[in-house]
């Protein structure tokens, strides 16, 4: 994009890139360079000069030339290196090097030997895992609802005890909460035999005092007769 000699939109940089063609060389250079860069070089802040121009393409290209080694066996490796091949033919190429000239050749060579898209990329088939098929363990002499154990001796009784114990427990708590529900119904029975017989008593002590009343009354009635 940097190195190109024109800046339309088919040949600009993706955002956040602005672009500009800050590699493109202003005059034929002469001399030798490496193909890679130095971590100073890429973190200096001296001006770029037309050796760091040369040698940022000589890397790159030599970064694409692995790249398609590594994936030319890829079906979409044409359409992947396609916009590279854009970028070269926009290159302006009159003041590079004849050896990053040969690079860039190469690269073109190689992006067009590269083998057309048989068809559409088809993600694989999950494989369906097969059901696992086990042999059935045929036991002699089985008697339904003993339980086999296999083991230490030791270890047997004590499996034994610990089941023992757990039955003994459990059937305690039973046994507990049965007594709790029988004494919790022997209070409720005797409270309500005492509140029969306390509204009993209430109601023939009511009863007395009314016959009383109704006698007062009748002797009270005789007297004013009298008088």
């Amino acid at each position: 994009h940097v190195a190109g000699k024109s800046s339309t939109a088919s040949c600009r940089p993706l955002p956040p890139c602005k672009g500009g063609a800050l590699l493109a060389l202003n005059q034929p250079f002469k001399g030798d360079f490496p193909d890679k860069l130095k971590l100073s070089e890429v973190t200096s802040v001296i001006s770029i000069d037309e050796k760091f121009k040369v040698t940022c393409l000589a890397a790159t290209c030599t970064i694409i030339l692995k790249l398609l080694d590594l994936y030319k066996e890829l079906a979409s490796a044409r359409e992947i290196f396609h916009p590279v091949n854009q970028l070269i033919t926009n290159m302006a190429v009159d003041n590079l090097p004849d050896r990053l000239k040969e690079k860039l050749t190469q690269i073109q060579e190689k992006i067009s030997e590269l083998p057309d898209k048989s068809g559409a990329v088809v993600r694989p088939a999950k494989p369906v895992k097969m059901l696992r098929m086990l042999e059935p363990e045929i036991e002699e002499n089985y008697t339904p609802g003993d339980k086999k154990r296999t083991g230490n001796k030791t270890l047997l009784e004590e499996q034994k005890l610990r089941h023992k114990v757990k039955q003994e427990r459990k059937g305690a708590r039973k046994e507990i909460r049965k007594d709790a529900a029988f004494l919790a119904n022997q209070k409720f029975r005797e409270r309500r035999e005492k509140d029969e017989e306390r509204k009993a008593r209430t109601k023939n002590l009511l009863g007395n005092l009314a016959n009383q009343e109704g006698d007062y009354q009748k002797v009270q009635r005789k007297k004013k007769k009298k008088f």
